[in-house]
């Protein structure tokens, strides 16, 4: 969906066409980056987000939100420790 220059990009971006600037909002945070440098972010967050998979210290879980279900990480719980 475009409208003014400003096209929409998921329910969390928009491209903002006259000034070449990406915008991702995140609840109460957004981030702007130039369009040269988006890909650079991406590569960037999707090596943390290999090397956190493979930490092991973690699991990757699944919730469900609205009959959804998506993947999450959570902490690997130890022997000893109750699950919240």
């Amino acid at each position: 969906m475009e409208s003014d220059g400003i096209s929409y990009l998921g329910s969390l971006a928009t491209l903002d066409e006259s000034s070449h600037i990406v915008y991702i909002h995140f609840d109460r945070v957004s981030v702007s980056f130039e369009i040269e440098e988006f890909l650079d972010f991406y590569r960037n967050i999707k090596d943390i987000k290999d090397v956190l998979i493979s930490h092991p210290g973690y699991v990757v879980g699944t919730t469900e939100h609205d009959g959804v279900e998506t993947a999450i990480l959570v902490p690997k719980i130890g022997k000893d420790e109750e699950i919240n």
